[in-house]
């Protein structure tokens, strides 16, 4: 019965990621992700959010290495990176969502607001993506834990981006929103300090 609810739990927070991520093609099929080259002008990448004692205190294992990835695609950069951790259980990946240069200033809010109210068609569809999603107080402008048990994410909108964090481990839902809840704030105050230098 664990590995079921383990296994629903994982599509639940794919299903979200699918959503956020195939929102951004503006309705055209056959756009594919493209790698965007780094920008000097660019905010510092996912793995530079987080500090390695940060994830020491927060999952109790060693940062060994980071693999950062970014992609562009349909108005919208995403740079992720994992975070392999010693043992590689307690590893955490974490991926930053921004509106490109050329996107509207509403991109961002519109594409987050599309993703959470869409809860209702979601239960209509038979869909678990949204069905537990649980609001997380005092974390950005919004924050939501997606997933039922241990096995979820944890996605919080931020002043110019959004932020999806999930930490490995067999801690329980409640010590994971909390550490993922101390992690977001510490990647959320460097992404606002990167964004402040590069003005």
């Amino acid at each position: 019965m664990v590995v079921r609810v383990n296994k629903m739990n994982k599509r639940v927070v794919l299903i979200l990621g699918v959503c956020l991520a195939g929102a951004a093609a503006n309705g055209r099929p056959g756009v594919a992700a493209q790698k965007a080259p780094p920008s000097r002008a660019e905010p510092a990448g996912a793995c530079r959010l987080i500090p390695a004692a940060a994830i020491r205190e927060a999952q109790g294992a060693k940062l060994i290495a980071t693999r950062p990835s970014r992609v562009e695609h349909g108005g919208f950069v995403m740079s992720r990176c994992y975070f392999k951790a010693e043992p590689a259980v307690k590893s955490i990946s974490l991926e930053v969502t921004r509106a490109s240069a050329a996107a509207p200033g509403y991109a961002l809010q519109a594409r987050w607001t599309r993703a959470f109210s869409g809860k209702k068609k979601a239960e209509e569809e038979g869909e678990e993506a949204l069905r537990h999603a649980m609001p997380v107080a005092g974390l950005g402008k919004a924050a939501y834990w997606i997933g039922k048990g241990p096995v979820g994410a944890l996605y919080v909108l931020g002043n110019h981006a959004y932020l999806r964090l999930s930490l490995g481990g067999s801690a329980s839902r409640k010590e994971k929103v909390a550490s993922a809840r101390g992690l977001l704030q510490i990647a959320l105050r460097r992404l606002q300090q990167t964004k402040t230098a590069s003005r």
